[in-house]
C-alpha cells in the first residue's frame, strides 16, 4: 500500500468511528438512556439517605423506649389507647378518637 492510500483508509476509519459514535450517542439506547439511568440513580441515593435517617431515628426510639420505662408504658398506651386506672380520658370533639354519635359514622 502506498503512503496516499494508507493515509485514505486511516482518514475514512477515523470518519466510520465518528459516525458511528455519533450514532450511538443520540440513539435512544445511547445518551438518553445514560441520563436516565442517572437521574434513577440519584432518585435512588436520595431514597436511600431517607431510609438511613428515618432507620436510626427508630433506633434512636428503641434504645429510649428500652431504656426508659416511663417512656415504653406511655408508647404502649398510646398506641393501645388505654388509660391507667383512676386517669380521666379527655375526648374534645372533632378529634379522630371521638366515638361518633348513634346513628352516625366517623369520617375516616
Amino acid at each position: 500500500m502506498s503512503g496516499k492510500t494508507k493515509v485514505v483508509c486511516a482518514g475514512a476509519g477515523v470518519a466510520a468511528f465518528w459516525a458511528w459514535a455519533a450514532y450511538s450517542l443520540a440513539s435512544p439506547s445511547g445518551l438518553p438512556m445514560v441520563w436516565e439511568k442517572y437521574r434513577r440513580v440519584s432518585a435512588l441515593q436520595e431514597e436511600k439517605a431517607d431510609l438511613v435517617r428515618d432507620n436510626e431515628l427508630l433506633r434512636q426510639r428503641n434504645r429510649r423506649l428500652a431504656d426508659d420505662p416511663e417512656e415504653l408504658e406511655k408508647a404502649i398506651r398510646e398506641r393501645m389507647n388505654k388509660v391507667r386506672p383512676g386517669d380521666t380520658e379527655f375526648l374534645l370533639e372533632g378529634s379522630p378518637e371521638t366515638p361518633a354519635a348513634p346513628g352516625r359514622s366517623v369520617a375516616p
